[in-house]
């Protein structure tokens, strides 16, 4: 997974993926924001676009981010949970 500056988060797809949850949590693991949902996004890269109302009303500071998708009835997990600082 990589970030930019837009409020995107692109992930690198190795199959098809149903489905998608993002959650953000604060350095102390306590949920930041509430779960964000996308669709289905084939294999390769893709972007996911954060949600405004999180990194435009989120205070200063890090949050760590959670990626799972489903595919086949199956949950899989991102291998690495994506660190993100905002500053306002």
């Amino acid at each position: 997974m990589r970030g930019n500056t837009l409020g995107q988060l692109y992930v690198h797809l190795r199959g098809v993926a149903d489905s998608f949850n993002l959650k953000f949590y604060t350095p102390a693991l306590v949920e930041a924001y509430g779960t964000v949902h996308y669709p289905g996004r084939a294999a390769g890269w893709s972007a996911l676009t954060l949600p405004i109302a999180f990194t435009s009303q989120t205070s200063s500071g890090t949050y760590f981010l959670v990626l799972t998708g489903q595919s086949n009835g199956r949950t899989i997990k991102a291998p690495a949970i994506v660190k993100l600082v905002i500053l306002h």
